[in-house]
């Protein structure tokens, strides 16, 4: 071990004498190998380095014990022990000494990153050295982390050991963070100053504390009802009995791998649905796990299918139940079809997700269904009667809620308009209409597809009252759309169900003219496989694809509508779907459970579910559920801030902070680092009145995509709102070139790169400039900085986050883009400077 000569100071502990002894290497060790307590003031009296106060806790910890506990001087040794330790504690290590005034500023410590990603620096393995083995670093200095990281053994020396993700405390897992034995998946956040790790091995356990976003199948309640009902045995679509099956496909082992099967057979049917898996690109995916290719369904018998719920807390763990059952199986009973949209067996299983929802047990906890609506500021002002004995067939009502002594259940329909080419389409409810619609009714054959399927499907729930804007809002009439307007996120919220459009990309499609689809050489029986009799089918259960991805969920509006609805059936292209705060059930008898950012989407007291969210899934929440939204067209541009704003006030109840033109106050800093996603931003022209500021991402066109962050930073307390329009901040110089960098473009950032490292050492995202970019300087704004690991000094690496802006007028700013850059390339001139951005 290499060490500087100093001095330290000699103190009885037991007397007040002082003297002056050099303090050398050869020294610690004469200390090292004394018997006498007494020569312990040596290293605690003076003002110790790092390297030595490890071993002075250690061997203090001996010389107390060394003592009788009756001895007159333990008390008075303990007392000086802690005093003395007590401050060495307090010595920062290794601090960058700098003038800077951003150094010196006052900095709040972050969430977390979250789940951590490939790409996270190298382990630093601390190597021992000197008589007891200690890590210390090239400049002789320990950190506190590095000696945790290792063990003593029974001769006191130190030897290295990779540090475990702690232990169980409070539903969580605790630790000490540091730079040691992250891997990519593992879960690093912070909460209430307190750190914690959880291996990815272990998200099952946690993934609705740490909102991680996966899908997870259960067994399904709703197959023992159907199982029940009179006559469905009847109206199921036929399935086979017996399929033509190879020698390998008739017993086959469906923990096999893609890759290891051999499809050779012309005759075989369950071979043709295998041959059209991608084997290749997915060789080591497993036959059971292949839920984007294949759907593998056991094939339904009387035994009862266990729900989640009924499951007692010793029955959750994993393993066999004591009676024999079986949980979270891979394989379960269900239906290797899809059904005819319309049919009398769609409506039956439609029907049964309602009452199971109705009568709580579709897996939420509180239950789904609406409570009775109260106030006129939240109902509608109309609604159309459609089933009543004084309504036919062929003719339904508009009806004013405020006639009806109590409005009771309506359904609500969300659904595409499409083009209209031709101004108002002839269906609509206006003025000049209104009153003939309520005496007279309105005939359904006039109606557009998509409405007749929903008066139709509302018929079929025997619920009497329909909710579509075209009907029950007045068209063309300003006054009426701003009073109904507002109630938007009232009508879906309190509507028994919402129907989904999510197949039909105009009014005229219609969403009930789906017909089971395939032959029976789709899906084939299987009944001798590893886990018994199954179905095996490439009719697979597609939820993000039928319906995140359909036509209908491309548009801004309609986020509101689905958000806020406490139920929805989704009416797709391939099958039907029931959301609720239970799950997703399809129609094939599939129950899915997310319990990350889809839940959020399925919660019907919208936003209640965050409420037990560690705070970094909290932002990852709202994040995504931001930038989704940036993603989906709408027709009106400055309709961007108002088609969110129900939502935002919701999300901002829920995370007890008030919301800023969708800047979270709460979370402010990571609120304003977001950026482009890849193509330009547009700024949006909006009337003098409605301007929304420059930091706001409700101000542009375009997607845009929050911040990742890897590794923990913290936020410069001096960034705050200094009014709605204004925010305040400290004003920072980037040099963007100097010798050896050089400033590269890259997709949609620009990247300056050093020739000292291989990483660049800053990332620049404009909102709305290319290649062009040519400049020297850069103003910005500090919004926070990488926290330095326990004995680890990054110095001119240490990153910092930024706002790129422009001055418009003396002192007033705008964004024009964020950016993640090394300490080295701010410059600050030792100045200190506040600016508003607008």
């Amino acid at each position: 071990m290499a060490q500087s000569s100093g001095t330290i100071h000699t103190t009885g502990l037991s007397t007040t004498s002082t003297a002056i002894v050099p303090f050398t290497p050869e020294l610690l060790s004469e200390l090292e190998d004394g018997d006498s307590p007494r020569r312990l003031a040596w290293k605690f009296a003076r003002k110790p380095v790092m390297s030595v106060l490890f071993e002075a806790i250690d061997v203090g910890r001996e010389a107390l014990n060394s003592l009788p506990p009756d001895h007159p001087d333990r008390a008075l040794w303990s007392k000086q022990f802690e005093a003395v330790l007590g401050d060495r504690f307090s010595v920062a290590i290794g601090t960058i000494k700098s003038e800077e005034p951003i150094d010196k500023a006052s900095y709040l410590r972050d969430c977390g990153p979250g789940e951590l990603v490939s790409g996270l620096p190298p382990t630093r393995r601390p190597l021992g050295s000197g008589p007891r083995n200690l890590p210390y670093d090239d400049d002789g200095n320990l950190s506190f982390f590095d000696i945790i990281s290792g063990v003593f053994d029974t001769n006191g020396r130190w030897s290295y050991q990779p540090i475990r993700h702690g232990i169980f405390n409070g539903g969580t897992r605790r630790v000490v963070v540091g730079s040691y034995e992250y891997k990519a998946g593992d879960f690093l956040y912070e909460e209430d100053g307190t750190s914690y790790l959880i291996g990815c091995e272990e998200f099952d356990q946690h993934r609705r504390f740490l909102g991680i976003d996966k899908w997870t199948y259960l067994p399904d309640l709703l197959l023992v009802c159907l199982g029940k009902l009179e006559g469905m045995a009847d109206v199921l679509p036929h399935i086979p009995t017996k399929s033509r099956l190879c020698a390998q496909c008739s017993k086959i082992e469906l923990e096999s791998t893609l890759s290891s099967l051999n499809i050779t057979s012309t005759d075989c049917e369950l071979c043709k649905i295998l041959s059209q898996c991608p084997r290749e690109q997915q060789s080591e995916l497993k036959l059971v796990d292949a839920r984007a290719y294949l759907r593998i369904c056991s094939v339904p018998s009387s035994q009862p299918t266990i729900r989640p719920a009924e499951l007692s807390s010793e029955e959750s763990r994993p393993g066999p139940l004591p009676d024999g059952r079986t949980k979270e199986q891979k394989v379960h009973p269900g239906l290797p079809t899809f059904l005819s949209s319309g049919s009398q067996e769609h409506f039956l299983m439609v029907n049964e997700w309602l009452r199971l929802c109705d009568e709580g047990k579709c897996g939420h906890p509180s239950g789904c269904a609406p409570g009775p609506i109260r106030g006129s500021d939240v109902k509608p002002a109309r609604v159309v009667r459609v089933l009543s004995r004084d309504v036919t067939e062929d003719v339904a009502h508009l009806v004013a809620t405020e006639s009806l002594d109590e409005l009771g259940h309506y359904v609500a329909l969300s659904h595409c308009w499409g083009s209209q080419p031709n101004g108002l389409p002839p269906w609509c409810t206006t003025r000049a209409n209104e009153e003939n619609r309520m005496s007279q009714g309105i005939r359904i054959e006039s109606l557009p597809a998509n409405l007749r399927d929903a008066i139709q499907v509302t018929r079929k729930l025997g619920k009497e009252y329909l909710w579509i804007d075209s009907l029950c809002i007045l068209q063309g009439d300003k006054e009426d759309w701003s009073r109904e307007g507002k109630k938007m996120a009232y009508v879906f919220k309190n509507a028994y169900c919402t129907i989904a459009a999510s197949c039909a990309e105009d009014s005229h499609q219609g969403f009930l003219n789906r017909r089971a689809q395939g032959t029976s050489s789709q899906y084939v029986l299987v009944p001798n496989s590893s886990h018994g009799p199954v179905y095996i089918s490439n009719f697979v259960d597609d939820f993000v694809g039928d319906v995140e991805q359909a036509v209908l969920n491309s548009r801004a509006w309609v986020l509101q509508e689905r958000v806020l609805a406490r139920r929805t059936i989704h009416f797709t292209k391939r099958q039907t779907y029931w959301e609720c705060g239970g799950g997703v059930r399809c129609e094939t008898l599939t129950y899915m459970r997310n319990e990350g950012k889809s839940s959020l989407m399925s919660d019907p007291d919208f936003p209640s579910s965050l409420t037990d969210r560690s705070s970094v899934a909290k932002f990852g929440f709202f994040s995504g559920f931001f930038e989704r939204y940036s993603q989906l067209g709408i027709t009106q541009p400055t309709d961007r801030p108002i088609a969110i704003d129900a939502l935002a006030r919701e999300l901002a109840i829920a995370l007890n902070t008030n919301v800023n033109y969708g800047i979270f106050q709460g979370v402010l800093h990571r609120s304003l680092l977001w950026r482009r996603e890849d193509r330009l931003l547009e700024r949006i022209s909006f009337e003098a009145d409605q301007s929304v500021p420059s930091w706001s991402w409700m101000g542009y066109s375009g997607p845009i995509k929050y911040a990742d962050i890897k590794q923990q930073f913290e936020w410069d307390s001096n960034v705050v709102f200094e009014a709605p329009q204004f925010l305040r901040a400290r004003l920072i110089q980037l040099q963007l070139e100097f010798r050896g960098c050089r400033l590269c473009v890259s997709d949609s950032v620009h990247e300056i790169e050093s020739d000292e490292q291989e990483n660049p050492i800053g990332q620049l995202w404009y909102d709305n400039t290319g290649s062009e970019i040519s400049l020297h300087t850069q103003s910005a704004a500090i919004i926070g900085r990488q926290v330095q690991p326990e004995g680890v000094e990054l110095k001119d690496q240490r990153k910092y986050f930024v706002l790129l802006i422009e001055e418009l007028r003396r002192g007033i700013y705008e964004r024009v883009g964020m950016g993640l850059v090394d300490r080295r390339l701010i410059q600050c001139d030792g100045q200190d400077i506040s600016i508003d951005i607008q």
